[in-house]
């Protein structure tokens, strides 16, 4: 096969009429395209499906190395891995298809990069038919230098999440230093309280006290006996009237304490809310980022010791994702496949109509929406459907990965694989 016709679209040939097929790209560009495009489940999957027997102790780099070299052929396998790449990016390659320069197709590789949108959009330039032999070797080469720039992100990662968790301990401090000063605080409030009701029935006393002697007045009219108690009532008069001040004085600090209390007891309250919700992102975000490196060890070919410990199990359950941020949605897709899940997106309306949103969240067990990145008739709409239909409905804090995999988590938690309904309120 001459260079024209393996790498259409160079100056001076036509451009083929169709888009190539697997086994017509160059063989070297094979691994990237089916380690990039293709899980490792949905391999296991075409090779049972073409009927092709391997070791029962087959490692997936085995696999994968077997399925890039079936592709360069076309028997069974290869048509299987040209068919499931055509009707899992079908969406990109009917996008792509509009595309009639080489120029233009390597903008819309640019823009898909620079969003992290990368397996849909490599498979629909690599076998695009005016796709040149610059632009193949450009697009392999960023696909690349991706791997070896995921590398370099997950080490800053690691840093971040380390001095997250010196935030999160000096935090704890402080919590525990605000605690000790709310106890005392109390302990202080309630000593002045039992004081206070002391005075308050001290003053009682007095009270009734000056009833008699205003009782014993009235007995004696006349008389240095009235003269001495009548002097002595305006002293006692006096004296009450300081006393009832001082009352209201105690009462009034009373309601002060009582609200300085409450204040500490809230601030307190949402001190425990936002370490809770710290601790949850960061055990989410340390999931997340060792699920990651689970990944790269797996792409290198060196042990992961620690997947066992980080793994979930949805068990076949279907999720359906309602909204979020495009560029997360592959990295989603990999969450709920890598836990044994199967998942189904609808972007709220942005591009899917809302006419097939229900269609889209029959198809699920359990329904998933970031409340920060969808429409609110789209969200209300899901919610509703949940209810009616007895299926599961989490609202997510944000459209983040690690909300995202703390919700993951939470329901595997809550629900194991019965999933039944857990919440219905934003």
């Amino acid at each position: 096969m001459c260079d024209a016709c393996e790498f259409p679209g160079q100056t001076g040939v036509a451009p083929r009429p169709r888009r190539l097929k697997l086994w017509e790209i160059s063989g070297r560009h094979h691994c990237t395209i089916i380690g990039t495009c293709l899980s490792m489940r949905e391999l296991w999957k075409l090779a049972r499906k073409a009927r092709v027997r391997f070791p029962d102790d087959m490692s997936d780099y085995d696999l994968h190395g077997a399925v890039v070299s079936a592709a360069s052929s076309r028997d069974p396998l290869g048509h299987l891995i040209h068919r499931m790449l055509d009707r899992k990016y079908r969406n990109t390659l009917d996008r792509s298809k509009k595309i009639k320069s080489v120029a233009l197709l390597a903008e819309f590789w640019s823009a898909s990069l620079k969003s992290g949108d990368i397996p849909g959009p490599l498979w629909a330039v690599m076998s695009h038919a005016i796709t040149d032999h610059a632009l193949r070797e450009k697009v392999f080469g960023d696909v690349h230098m991706l791997s070896h720039l995921v590398g370099a992100s997950n080490r800053a990662d690691i840093k971040q999440l380390n001095a997250q968790e010196d935030a999160l301990e000096a935090l704890a401090g402080e919590l525990e230093s605000e605690k000790a000063r709310t106890r005392q605080a109390i302990e202080d409030r309630d000593r002045q309280i039992e004081t206070l009701k002391m005075e308050l029935a001290a003053q009682t006393g007095e009270v009734r006290r000056a009833a008699m002697l205003q009782s014993r007045l009235e007995q004696f009219e006349s008389g240095e006996t009235v003269s001495r108690l009548s002097g002595r009532n305006r002293e006692l008069n006096e004296e009450l009237k300081i006393q009832r001040f001082e009352m209201q004085t105690a009462q009034e600090a009373i309601k002060n304490i009582k609200r300085q209390n409450a204040r500490l007891i809230s601030e307190a309250d949402k001190a425990n809310s936002e370490i809770s919700a710290l601790r949850a992102e960061q055990d989410s975000l340390e999931r997340v980022l060792e699920q990651k490196l689970i990944n790269l060890c797996r792409q290198c070919d060196r042990p992961a010791a620690t997947a066992a410990s980080t793994h979930m199990n949805l068990d076949g359950a279907r999720v359906v994702y309602v909204g979020g941020r495009t560029s997360h949605i592959s990295h989603i897709r990999q969450l709920v496949e890598h836990a044994n899940g199967e998942f189904h997106h609808h972007d709220g309306g942005l591009e899917d109509s809302d006419g097939r949103l229900e269609c889209v969240l029959g198809r699920g067990d359990v329904v998933m929406c970031p409340i920060d990145c969808v429409s609110h008739s789209a969200c209300l709409k899901a919610k509703k459907y949940c209810k009616h239909a007895g299926k599961a409905f989490i609202p997510l804090r944000s459209s983040g990965l690690s909300s995202f995999t703390a919700g993951l988590r939470k329901l595997v938690s809550e629900n194991g694989t019965g999933l039944t309904e857990v919440s219905h309120t934003p």
